[in-house]
């Protein structure tokens, strides 16, 4: 857990931020950056949500640094001068802290009950302290507040108590008359709690860890004061971390009744429950069907209302106030287990957060022959829901690190790497140069991918966890072979959105609705190819098991993923949240794998999937026109202009070593190997064929952060599109294709 504010890795606290974390060409270019600027604030501060006219944006530099010592500080404003990101997200440099009350400074565990004079007097440095932030270049300033974690001791009434019992002396900063039931009536409850005590090796020792409920009134009450005084400093948002939820209290279950009285009709509530009677109703714990997934969807709904409370408070005092909450890691399935019966559903909260935080230890690249690590799934479910992504990958502080991690955005859609620190500035200046002069090839695109995959958090409410594995191995294979895909979430499965696939994969989407069934069908029957793994469909939205009916139509069915695709003896997505958050348990899981030293039963498929697809196709959905390079991956966006179209083809070069020997801490960052070692390898001569009739082809273009300009490329017809060779890929190539 880190309260302490600092962005320093600790495997120990995934959930959290880790502790101590001239003339016509000026004209022109004016005009671009007002464009972007323009649309790069619509992207954070609109409503969101998926809907049809969700479209890409540029990716925006983002920096992390719970640091010490920034308030006032001259020199802090120089090393934020010299490359200003365009969102600077630091701690609690706050008036009041979400997790203390009142604090001595800004960083750190340094409780101290301050006077109204003594706020005051912060509150003016602060607002100070932001005006300078934005006069430096940062476009977007947003700190740290956290949905539910309190430091004291309800019984000494220290720490956050000791300022609960004063409560009432901060009247003139908005926080109303102190609430009647203690604020330790808040703390969350639910059966079989791990009960948690302080030691003295943690940084809060000797007060206590209290877990707070988003649905009690008094830390409601206080958490919008908090958000209240912290825009009226000039922050432009707030950063929500931890995002968890699971309570049975009173106030929760008396709001699931009205949430599942709004949700379901009479007749439904009859068949979901077994009884029409809503007040009838409680809570539901696993095992328990529809209430179970009932409950688990409440509670991701209940945060979503939660972050929209703290954004329209804040939208009191700046009226395009903004959240971004921390969804946790999303690259491994143990860490989306541990997570999915906290509230941890990023649907519900994209209708309020157009940015939402991916947490992750490892940055992109190779981790060894013919291993790769991307992180192409996240962005495809940003893209998918509604959302930009912002990944916070904490080792990507060195240069290749950070480029590939701000391509891969790029290539996703838009969103961000979230950096922590400032370390590079000349490849953050780079990439954020090219985005903004690129805008255009940026902004306003929608997926030109081959395949549709259906995904569905939803499936886990139901403990159906075979779906999310399936995604991944399908989302390594797919990308290994270049095969273009999205994501798309059964909600917006409409027949309309479903045409543009030439494939449509259900990995095991055992809970299905009447109407997403009948989509699906219907797709089928009009020419689409359907691949059903794992008898998708096999039981209602309500858990109730579907008799079987006759499909009919271009429906491939599968029965087990493993007929069709060998299952991997390793990937970064089966690795378990710990082996996940260190570079020495990840190093020996892959040596042992990679060796043969795991035993695993090796299981041919029966059939092969490449060679399936091609036979349903009747063509090579992949994007090479040769076999191999599984590290190069490809994202293919159009958009219509007023004399045709244009098509963009990315291309992000993973042959980047990802580091083991590294030496961080405070700030710091140090790769303990040779250069040369990591160097990306450059990438030439690769020929790429894309099913674009070769007639309506006015010119193709290579642009790249590297170049001073684009390179125009020859293409060459053939019988399934075109076909042209890339210039040398170092780690990105964006490339142009202007039609008719």
């Amino acid at each position: 857990m880190n309260i302490a504010c600092r962005v320093t890795p600790n495997s120990q606290a995934r959930d959290s931020h880790r502790d101590n974390l001239a003339g016509e060409a000026l004209m022109k270019i004016l005009i671009v950056r007002v464009f972007v600027i323009g649309l790069m604030v619509s992207a954070l501060c609109a409503g969101a949500g998926a809907s049809d006219d969700w479209t890409t944006s540029a990716p925006i530099t983002y920096c992390i640094d719970y640091g010490d010592g920034h308030v006032g500080n001259p020199a802090y404003l120089k090393t934020i001068a010299e490359a200003p990101p365009q969102l600077l997200h630091v701690g609690e440099d706050v008036p009041f802290s979400s997790v203390y009350g009142t604090k001595d400074g800004y960083a750190g565990d340094k409780f101290k009950l301050l006077t109204p004079e003594e706020l005051r007097a912060k509150i003016a440095a602060l607002t100070a302290y932001v005006d300078s932030l934005h006069r430096a270049g940062v476009r977007w300033v947003i700190p740290y507040i956290n949905n539910k974690a309190v430091i004291g001791d309800h019984i000494k009434r220290t720490g956050m108590w000791d300022f609960f019992d004063h409560w009432d002396q901060y009247a003139e900063f908005g926080f109303g008359p102190r609430p009647v039931e203690d604020l330790v009536r808040a703390q969350m409850d639910y059966p079989f709690r791990t009960i948690s005590l302080s030691k003295p090796t943690d940084h809060f020792y000797p007060n206590k860890l209290y877990q707070m409920c988003g649905n009690h009134p008094t830390w409601r009450q206080y958490l919008l004061a908090v958000t209240a005084n912290t825009a009226k400093c000039g922050y432009d948002g707030t950063f929500v971390d931890e995002m968890d939820l699971r309570d049975y209290c009173p106030y929760d279950e008396a709001k699931f009744r009205e949430y599942v009285m709004a949700r379901y009709d009479s007749a439904t509530r009859l068949r979901r429950y077994g009884t029409a009677d809503a007040h009838a109703l409680r809570l539901g714990y696993p095992g328990e069907g529809a209430l179970w997934h009932d409950t688990q969807e409440f509670w991701s709904q209940s945060n979503a209302d939660l972050l929209a409370a703290v954004r329209d408070e804040g939208r009191k005092y700046r009226p395009d106030f903004f959240v971004v909450p921390n969804l946790g890691p999303f690259a491994h399935f143990d860490g989306i287990r541990r997570r999915i019966s906290s509230g941890k559903d990023p649907g519900p909260w994209a209708r309020s957060s157009r940015l939402i935080m991916f947490e992750e230890w490892h940055r992109p690249g190779q981790l060894a022959d013919q291993v790769f690590l991307d992180y192409r799934l996240h962005y495809k479910l940003a893209f998918s829901l509604g959302f930009r992504g912002g990944l916070l990958s904490y080792m990507a502080e060195e240069p290749v690190g950070i480029e590939l991690s701000m391509a891969e955005a790029a290539a996703g859609g838009g969103g961000a790497l979230i950096q922590p620190y400032y370390h590079s500035p000349e490849s953050r200046r780079k990439y954020g140069n090219f985005f903004r002069e690129h805008a255009d090839l940026l902004e306003g695109f929608d997926s030109q991918a081959d395949v549709g995959m259906l995904f569905s958090y939803e499936q886990l409410y139901w403990g159906n966890t075979l779906h999310l594995q399936e995604v991944y191995r399908l989302s390594e294979y797919l990308s290994n072979q270049h095969v273009t895909y999205d994501l798309v979430d059964p909600t917006q499965a409409t027949a309309e959105r479903l045409s543009r696939y030439k494939v449509v994969i259900t990995p095991s989407l055992l809970y299905l609705a009447d109407s997403s069934l009948r989509v699906l069908e219907s797709y089928a029957r009009h020419g689409g190819v359907w691949l059903n793994i794992g008898n998708s469909g096999r039981y209602d939205d309500a858990g109730g098991l579907r008799p079987s009916r006759a499909q009919t139509g271009r429906v491939v069915s599968v029965d087990d993923l493993n007929d069709v695709l060998e299952y991997p003896c390793f990937a970064p997505y089966l690795l378990d949240e710990d082996q996940a958050d260190s570079l020495e348990a990840t190093k020996s899981v892959l040596d042992l794998t990679m060796s043969g030293g795991y035993p695993l039963r090796v299981r041919k498929p029966k059939r092969d999937l490449g060679a399936l697809l091609e036979q349903q196709t009747g063509r090579n959905l992949s994007v090479l026109a040769g076999p191999g390079l599984e590290g190069l991956r490809c994202n293919l966006w159009r958009k219509k202009n007023p004399n045709g179209e244009t098509l963009t083809a990315h291309f992000v070069n993973y042959y980047c070593q990802i580091p083991f020997k590294v030496k961080m801490g405070k700030g710091d960052f140090q790769v303990e190997e040779p250069p040369e070692r990591l160097a990306p390898k450059v990438l030439e001569g690769v020929n790429v064929r894309l099913d674009v009739p070769a007639g309506r082809v006015k010119s193709i273009r290579a642009f790249d952060p590297d170049s001073s300009g684009p390179v125009a490329l020859q293409h060459k017809s053939t019988a399934s599109g075109i076909e042209f060779i890339l210039p040398p890929v170092r780690i990105y190539k964006l490339v142009e294709i202007d039609l008719k």
